[in-house]
């Protein structure tokens, strides 16, 4: 399913979350089986794993890792890298992830939505990037076939 235009989600109409994840095959993040599936799980909306595809853990998998982070194995991968490595010309982020719950609890929402609009861009880069090719390259310069089945 392609949506036709960006919403954003509050409290007042995470309703229209709920259905909307209801109706599609299935959700992408980068990380999100260890944060944003956690995320909206305590606000009452279980993403089956069966419709939740992780490009982390795909990356992880390729490289024959677990799917738990260990600092000594797991540790270069983040979205930016990988973006920075595969996708050169997309602008990267003007902040780090620490950054985003300070932003939040110091109430700068534009800061924290432009972060994540970002982060969402920047991931469609990275899936499109596989779809044409098949493959990343790891910022260690391993080649990482992934299979995009979604």
């Amino acid at each position: 399913m392609k949506l036709a235009k960006v919403v954003f989600f509050f409290d007042d109409n995470f309703d229209s979350f709920k259905a909307l994840v209801e109706r599609t095959d299935y959700v992408c993040g980068f990380n999100n089986h260890n944060f944003d599936d956690n995320l909206c799980n305590a606000h009452g909306l279980t993403i089956p794993k069966e419709k939740s595809k992780d490009v982390l853990q795909m990356i992880w998998a390729a490289l024959g890792l677990g799917c738990e982070f260990k600092r000594g194995t797991h540790a270069g991968y983040s979205l930016e890298a990988m973006v920075k490595t595969n996708c050169p010309d997309v602008k990267l982020k003007q902040f780090s992830g620490a950054m985003a719950p300070i932003c939040y609890q110091t109430g700068k929402m534009g800061s924290v939505i432009d972060y994540c609009l970002h982060d969402v861009h920047m991931l469609k880069q990275l899936v499109n990037h596989i779809r044409l090719n098949g493959f990343l390259i790891s910022p260690k310069n391993q080649t990482l076939k992934i299979l995009i089945d979604f």
